[in-house]
């Protein structure tokens, strides 16, 4: 949650061999049998030389051959003065068979040990599908956790790095409920499922939660179960099936998408707010978005979701599409509430066009606005090309541009080896990688669920003290949470970096320098709550709430009104949430720091 984000290097602690799996032991395996080969094809020459060189009766070359050959057997022969080159053969021969010999006995004892490890396992992580990246299964195992995978292609690349991690690998298919009792899945910590397609995962899941279903005695603990699904429609109809009503007790489901968490973390890395936005600020902040696929829409939902700050006006959005009419029309029925959360503009142009991005960047560097811009292509180069343009029509202006990116390694190095920045401050950078978005934290998101229940227990210790109703299905304990009330929590989670900016103050472990804050000031609550109310209805706006009596079952609020129309005590729970702040920092082991003086007046 701290607002430097700086990823924290792994503790060597964790897992004492993981130089030796990641780096010597990898790079070994990657020449070790060509250079078997070669010795076997040195031993054969140096024996077929030897045997042609020795006295007595001639001998044919296949005779030399089949002589050399039975060195492997240790055959060969009674010599009595023998040339150098049979001397180093008849050793080197024997040695190499009884090396393959170690190794084929070796794969054979770890894939038994594997078994019984499997049937000894509990609380470990299960993950469906590796595809082209374990970076999943190398967080898991730096943390020191056991990892078992499910992989249908025995023919994928990660396999091997997998395994050189320690993680059990079984090849084979994770919709077959066989494999996944043979991963033990109903004694599992955690379950991810990123098998490739929506349909895909959803069918893995489902057998999953049959098992559990039909394991119930068995199941010791609620699984974690993470299941990537793009789709809002299919996720929509999984979270509907009665199955997940019945195994709620022994399945904590979420779903994720790489897509939403490459756009979470693009905001927390490189927020719309990359300028203190106070409360007296005139300037309207605008984000332009250039590509408006599955990415694009992320990011808009994203920035829709937290650009609630302190002068309180509506985040301006401006999207670029080819097929702008088409992309808009869906979006808006998605989210059909949306123009009260933002002003959102659709352009119907090509990126490749000067004069859409001239008008773009003339929009987003207007002198009244704090502007930043996406580009959310799914085709590396073209948004690279796409850059260059944009960084050459922005003159001075300070406006960050991030480019959505398939992996650190390939054209994304391009950003960083080249100075994109003025005055020290980068203007573009990478999003996006799936190396960053399919992660531990990012898929299981432990620190951020550690401030959502704890929102959650405040939250109902205020409402039960003023004897709310018990079947109110807000005051249920969190593991009987409805799924979008604890999706609630964890926006709020979310946007507290956000709130913090806006009274110049940052959150970390430690900070050399910076003025602790033990609580707040009038103005800064009244900031803060103003802040959380806007973030509140905005967030219930987008998943289909309307005004109206309060009913959880219709999806109607009374309090979706501007702050001056809440009635006092709905403000003073939204002042208390803020007054919390500190305390809930104080969970994940952080601490507020000032950066800047505190504003005396809301």
């Amino acid at each position: 949650m701290t607002t430097e984000h700086r990823q924290q290097p792994p503790d060597p602690r964790a897992d004492r061999g993981s130089w030796w799996r990641e780096r010597a032991r990898p790079a070994w395996q990657s020449f070790e049998w060509p250079v078997v080969g070669g010795l076997v094809g040195l031993s054969v020459l140096l024996g077929y030389v030897g045997f042609a060189k020795l006295p007595g009766a001639a001998r044919s070359p296949l005779d030399c051959l089949y002589l050399a050959l039975q060195l492997f057997v240790l055959q060969s022969g009674d010599v009595a003065r023998m040339p150098w080159e049979l001397e180093v053969a008849r050793f080197l021969a024997p040695a190499v068979t009884v090396y393959t010999a170690v190794k084929a006995a070796a794969v054979i004892l770890r894939e038994q040990w594997q078994l019984l490890r499997l049937r000894l396992m509990d609380g470990h992580i299960v993950i469906c599908g590796l595809g082209r990246n374990d970076q999943l299964v190398k967080d898991f195992r730096r943390a020191g956790e056991p990892v078992v995978v499910i992989e249908k292609d025995e023919e994928n690349d990660e396999i091997k790095p997998s395994r050189d991690l320690g993680a059990i690998v079984l090849v084979g298919d994770a919709t077959d409920r066989s494999m996944l009792r043979k991963a033990r899945v109903h004694r599992a910590r955690h379950v991810v499922v990123i098998c490739g397609s929506d349909g895909l995962n959803v069918e893995v899941a489902v057998e999953i939660l049959r098992i559990l279903r039909d394991r119930r005695e068995a199941v010791r603990r609620p699984v974690g179960c993470f299941v990537h699904v793009v789709s809002l429609e299919l996720g929509m109809l999984f979270r509907q099936n009665p199955l997940c009503a019945e195994t709620a007790d022994l399945a904590e489901v979420r779903l994720f998408t790489v897509y939403g968490n490459a756009a979470r973390l693009l905001f927390r890395d490189t927020p719309l707010d990359h300028e203190r936005v106070t409360a007296e600020d005139p300037r309207s902040v605008r984000l332009g978005i250039i590509g408006f696929g599955q990415m694009g829409e992320r990011v808009a939902l994203q920035a829709a979701r937290s650009a609630q700050l302190a002068h309180g006006k509506l985040l301006e959005i401006q999207i670029v599409d080819r097929e702008a009419g088409l992309r808009r029309r869906g979006f808006n029925h998605r989210y059909p509430q949306l123009d009260r959360v933002c002003a959102t503009t659709f352009v119907e142009g090509d990126a490749d066009d000067p004069a859409v991005l001239t008008e773009l960047l003339g929009w987003v560097t207007d002198d009244r606005a704090l502007g930043s811009l996406v580009i959310c292509f799914d085709d590396d180069s073209r948004g690279l090309a796409c850059v260059m343009r944009l960084m050459a029509g922005l003159g001075g202006h300070h406006v960050p541009i991030s480019v959505r990116m398939s992996d650190a390694t390939g054209l994304a190095t391009l950003l960083r080896a080249r100075d994109y920045g003025t005055a020290g401050r980068t203007r573009a950078h990478p999003f996006g990688m799936v190396n960053l978005t399919c992660t531990r934290e990012m898929v299981i998101t432990e620190q951020l669920d550690t401030l959502a229940r704890a929102i959650h227990e405040r939250y109902v210790a205020q409402r039960r003290a003023q004897s709310s109703s018990p079947d109110d299905p807000s005051l249920q304990p969190w593991e009987r949470l409805p799924d979008d009330l604890k999706d609630s929590n964890r926006h709020q989670a979310d946007h507290i970096p956000v709130k913090l900016r806006a009274i110049g103050c940052i959150s970390s472990p430690t900070r050399a320098g910076g003025t602790p804050v033990a609580g707040f000031t009038p103005g800064e609550q009244q900031i803060l709550a103003r802040m959380e109310h806007a973030r509140w209805v905005a967030e219930r706006l987008l998943a289909g709430w309307i005004p109206g009596p309060r009913s959880a079952e219709r999806k109607t609020s009374p309090y979706l009104v501007p702050w001056e129309q809440l009635p006092a005590e709905i403000q003073q729970y939204a002042i208390e949430s803020a007054l919390g702040i500190p305390d809930l920092l104080a969970r994940i082991g952080e601490q507020l720091y000032r950066t800047a003086p505190a504003p005396t007046s809301g």
